[in-house]
């Protein structure tokens, strides 16, 4: 499952320690953050 969260960063460094944190939580599969639009996209592992 695929989702898109809209995000609050102030700086491009937040941003990439916020996508690090996530892809490294127990259930995801991979995370993308992008700076410019504000916005992740999380996939997660099925199950």
């Amino acid at each position: 499952m695929k989702k898109t969260y809209k995000i609050e960063v102030d700086c491009a460094n937040c941003a990439n320690k916020m996508e690090l944190a996530t892809k490294n939580t127990a259930g995801v599969k991979d995370a993308v953050v992008n700076f410019m639009t504000l916005k992740m996209k999380v996939e997660f592992e099925e199950g």
